[in-house]
């Protein structure tokens, strides 16, 4: 891995903190013209996943996107032809870390409403 790419600032220290060999930046720009990058993995919110896709894509990069991969069928189906046609891989992965559903549990499980025997939904 080389580097990490995200908006907010407190991921990228958090990265930096823990992997210091990492690059760190907001810039896609500069990890899709990164020749030693052959693959770029997409963990955003799904509305995100196209327009990243496509990026990853037209940089000539393989794919690993988070699920749910895009938010319509039609973007499904371009992403998929686009990396066929550019002879890329494209995997889609199952964590769910912008899920809607995740997310609450994730929320319900920090403010102790659910997760211990004295919660009270």
């Amino acid at each position: 891995m080389k580097w990490a790419c995200d908006l907010i600032d407190d991921n990228l220290k958090k990265v930096s903190r823990e992997y210091p060999h990492i690059q760190v930046t907001k810039n896609i720009s500069f990890v899709l013209e990164d020749p030693e990058v052959d693959l770029i993995a997409i963990a955003t919110q799904p509305e995100t996943h196209f327009r990243l896709g496509n990026l990853v894509l037209d940089a000539g990069k393989h794919l690993w996107i988070e699920k749910p991969f895009t938010t319509s069928l039609g973007e499904a189906k371009k992403l998929l032809e686009k990396a066929k046609q550019r002879k890329k891989y494209l995997h889609v992965d199952l964590p769910f870390i912008f899920y809607g559903p995740v997310v609450k549990i994730k929320e319900l499980l920090e403010k102790r409403v659910i997760g211990n025997r004295r919660a009270r939904i």
